[in-house]
């Protein structure tokens, strides 16, 4: 009976060991794993740290910007309700498809605004013209720059060119 008991021992000790080793390999396993996810922890609370740091930075940014913002309104505001003044310096081309001396009749001023791609140039030119009338001298600069060419021909202004006159706007 000692033989049986003494061979039922060294199995369970056989089977202890065996099973002892995979359980101490299965723990070393797992320590492992938890060091890995602690060092990953780690470095997302880093992640979470810099995080902060750059959202506080953001905000006080977001605050400069918006003290700007007022600021810009506040100097456009001010400055949309200061009265316009024409420059007295400012001189105006004029541009001339014939000849004006030796022509009768009036010199009349008047602007063609280029409204379309279609047109050569962009923007405002003013021509001084002759005509015995306002709408004859409107008519000549119409024939040169029609409407279906994407330009708007202003009304005739009567130009003395000794003094300056203000610009005639197109339409």
């Amino acid at each position: 009976m000692i033989v049986v008991w003494s061979i039922t021992i060294i199995v369970f000790l056989l089977i202890g060991s065996i099973v002892g080793g995979r359980l101490r390999s299965r723990y070393r396993h797992q320590r492992e794993r938890l060091r890995t996810l602690n060092e990953r922890l780690e470095v997302y609370r880093n992640y979470n740290k810099l995080a902060v740091v750059r959202r506080e930075e953001a905000h006080e940014m977001l605050g400069k910007l918006r003290r700007q913002l007022a600021e810009e309104e506040e100097d456009l505001r001010r400055l949309a309700a200061q009265p316009k003044e024409p420059d007295p310096e400012a001189a105006i081309s004029y541009h001339v498809f014939d000849r004006i001396a030796g022509r009768r009749g009036t010199v009349w001023h008047v602007a063609v605004e280029a409204s379309e791609k279609a047109a050569a140039w962009t923007g405002v030119r003013h021509y001084a013209v002759t005509g015995e009338t306002a709408e004859e001298a409107r008519k000549r600069v119409q024939d040169r720059h029609p409407a279906m060419s994407g330009f708007t021909v202003g009304k005739a202004v009567p130009l003395d060119l000794a003094a300056e006159t203000p610009a005639a706007k197109p339409g």
